[in-house]
């Protein structure tokens, strides 16, 4: 298993086909999304948050990082089979654009984002990879499940200038795999 494939395949999930001329995924699979990027782009496209199934009014994007990761082994009957238990520490950066006249108006939509964020978490807990029973290639794995961490969010208060309201929200899961080792 890669960091690579880990990354396409929730930035697929969460953010449709990617698209090759933009470097990004802009067909979001929730609503209120605008568009997702496994990486920082160097220019904001402003069409990229209004697009896909954000409003005009509000704007969206998601950046998704893994931001760290390990390997553990447990040997069963003897030193040549095992289990490996393959994490991945994987972090949604969402970004919040919103023109609405009530700074309280682009925060009641960013929460209701982060609702349907979850809604599609809970809806598939191997984000469309086929869970680590799939051998792949690429093989699966599980998100927010099991021993590992749960699913957890952050929202830093939305913040007003010019008449722009932004926020940031995160959302950290691990991604986990076990193969037969």
């Amino acid at each position: 298993m890669s960091a690579t494939s880990v990354l396409h395949q929730v930035c697929t999930y969460f953010g449709g086909a990617y698209d090759a001329d933009a470097h990004a995924y802009l067909d979001p699979q929730v609503p209120g999304l605008g568009s997702v990027r496994r990486a920082r782009g160097k220019r904001t496209d402003h069409n990229e948050l209004h697009g896909g199934m954000a409003t005009e009014t509000h704007g969206t994007a998601m950046l998704v990082h893994i931001a760290s990761g390990e390997e553990s082994r447990a040997a069963i009957a003897g030193a040549h089979s095992g289990l490996k238990l393959v994490r991945f520490e994987v972090i949604l950066h969402v970004f919040l654009h919103s023109s609405a006249e009530y700074a309280e108006d682009g925060q009641d939509a960013f929460f209701a984002l982060r609702d349907s964020l979850f809604d599609r978490f809970h809806a598939d807990r191997t984000l469309g990879s086929g869970g680590f029973e799939n051998p792949g290639p690429p093989p699966g794995f599980q998100a927010g499940e099991g021993a590992g961490p749960p699913l957890r969010w952050e929202m830093d208060p939305v913040e007003t200038s010019q008449n722009v309201t932004r926020g940031y929200l995160s959302i950290g899961f691990a991604a986990d795999q076990y193969i037969a080792a």
